[in-house]
């Protein structure tokens, strides 16, 4: 049975929820780097390079098993604000980085998280998200 579609929607939906969200980065990776070395002007537009060392996509899964949470490390990535506003942008997620929050990388979860029926991380060692387009909501009306 093919599982990638299922995988690719259960990432398109959770991870851009994710962005911005700190993990358990440890100590001696902190990045010292100032504010204004991590962003770039051109025009109204600002493109702020994500900060690897202190930013993880967390994710969460649930199976019959029970609920699953977790994190993988960023490689790379950049988001483009406008005005205010974000804009776009695109993330690198190393995916040999998976972890799960109460195991760590040293379980069969992660083990079959990496298998080639899930993510396939032989295959393909990063994951690339791209964002294309932003629509606010109004959470009022919900």
């Amino acid at each position: 049975m093919n599982n990638k579609l299922p995988t690719t929607y259960l990432i398109l939906i959770y991870a851009p929820l994710f962005f911005g969200c700190r993990g358990p980065v440890k100590e001696g990776n902190k990045n010292n780097a100032s504010p204004s070395s991590l962003s770039l002007h051109v025009g109204n537009e600002k493109y702020f390079i994500i900060d690897t060392k202190e930013t993880v996509v967390a994710w969460t899964a649930s199976s019959v098993h029970g609920k699953h949470k977790g994190y993988a490390y960023i490689s790379k990535g950049e988001l483009m604000i406008e005005n205010g506003q974000l804009m776009g942008g695109t993330v690198e997620v190393d995916m040999n980085t998976i972890e799960d929050k109460n195991h760590k990388s040293d379980n069969n979860l992660i083990k079959h998280l990496k298998d080639a029926d899930f993510f396939d991380v032989k295959k393909f060692p990063f994951s690339t998200i791209a964002i294309t387009r932003v629509a606010s909501i109004n959470v009022e009306d919900k």
